[in-house]
């Protein structure tokens, strides 16, 4: 849910400085000075109400996302980049490792042995 709210937010946040283009663009290629005034307010607007408060949430969620997937990285080669020994069933998983897009796919979706005990490991242990 968070990596969804934190996509939408981003490209909300995309969206907004997409508009400020067009807004410069329109002031900039328009003759009359009582009209070139309209755009420019409009994107002190848009930035004071979307881009900036869209900013700080991307920010923050990025945050979230990044603090609440720690470990995660690590499952696959262990500590140090290194394949761990004995294959998937010393890891406790029955995965095949001789098809490396099915043993993806398999890892991220947790399949295990029964009675297999988890070998997710968190950073600094």
């Amino acid at each position: 849910m968070m990596v969804f709210v934190h996509v939408t937010v981003s490209v909300g946040w995309l969206g907004a400085g997409a508009a400020n283009v067009v807004l410069a663009m329109t002031a900039g290629y328009t003759a009359e000075p009582g009209v070139r005034e309209v755009p420019y307010q409009m994107i002190e607007r848009v930035e004071d109400f979307v881009v900036i408060p869209a900013a700080f949430a991307t920010l923050v969620g990025g945050i979230v996302l990044g603090l609440s997937t720690k470990g995660r990285a690590e499952h696959r080669r262990g500590r140090g980049g290194r394949r761990e020994p004995g294959g998937g069933a010393a890891r406790g998983h029955d995965c095949p490792e001789s098809e490396p897009s099915l043993h993806r796919i398999c890892i991220a979706f947790g399949v295990r042995r029964p009675g297999a005990r988890p070998t997710l490991r968190r950073s600094g242990s």
